[in-house]
């Protein structure tokens, strides 16, 4: 029997302050961001928090997309991407 414990890394993540404390909030870049999700993506506390740390970010949520939006949509993520660098 493995000694493997089943963890939920979204948890873990919203529950870390190590992130919140590292990865300060970005009022006011001089870039464009673009944030890209599927809206069957299963990491909410790291979305959340993804978001929250962007906030002048562009959100986008692709439909019948999960983690990974150019995989599961790639004709959809390519156009997001295509804007982005307009």
């Amino acid at each position: 029997m493995s000694s493997l414990s089943v963890v939920n890394p979204a948890k873990v993540f919203a529950e870390s302050e190590m992130y919140s404390s590292i990865l300060k909030k970005q009022e006011n870049p001089n870039y464009k961001i673009t944030i890209v999700y599927g809206d069957r993506d299963i990491y909410k506390a790291s979305k959340d928090f993804v978001i929250n740390r962007y906030s002048t970010a562009k959100v986008l949520i692709i439909k019948d997309c999960g983690h990974l939006p150019w995989l599961h949509n790639p004709a959809e993520f390519k156009t997001i991407l295509e804007k982005h660098y307009e």
